[in-house]
């Protein structure tokens, strides 16, 4: 199977296991799935550190990718086709991350399944956003 994980997935994924869900760890570490993390997350992550809403613990920033890698992840890129069809995803009135939403959109566009805790993410599967936790 191929999946998505969330910013927070990623983060806790490489920095802090325990906080992942059985099912999310059992994915994330069986080889025969193929994980990605999108360069979004790497953008949200140094965003939120320089805006000190966020600290790394045990890793600097541009240790990250190399982490990903490290982890067997592989990293997804945005696309121009993404970029120009992101409006098609409709915009809910209680979440308006550009983050996520953009992450959300790249799973739809790519049929990833997502990893993710956050509870805005369920209001998207009516759209096509499939959803593990």
């Amino acid at each position: 199977m191929n999946y998505l994980i969330d910013t927070h997935t990623f983060i806790w994924s490489i920095a802090h296991t325990g906080k992942l869900s059985k099912s999310a760890n059992e994915i994330i570490i069986n080889n025969e799935n193929s994980i990605f993390v999108s360069v979004l997350s790497f953008w949200e992550i140094a965003l939120k550190v320089s805006m000190k809403k966020f600290t790394l613990e045990g890793i600097t920033l541009s240790e990250i990718p190399k982490s990903a890698q490290e982890m067997n992840f592989q990293i997804l890129n945005l696309t121009a086709n993404e970029s120009c069809t992101f409006a098609n995803l409709p915009k809910m009135d209680n979440h308006k991350d550009p983050f996520d939403r953009m992450i959300i959109w790249q799973a739809i566009s790519n049929n990833l399944m997502v990893i993710s805790n956050d509870g805005f993410f369920e209001q998207y599967q009516k759209y096509g956003l499939q959803l593990v936790w």
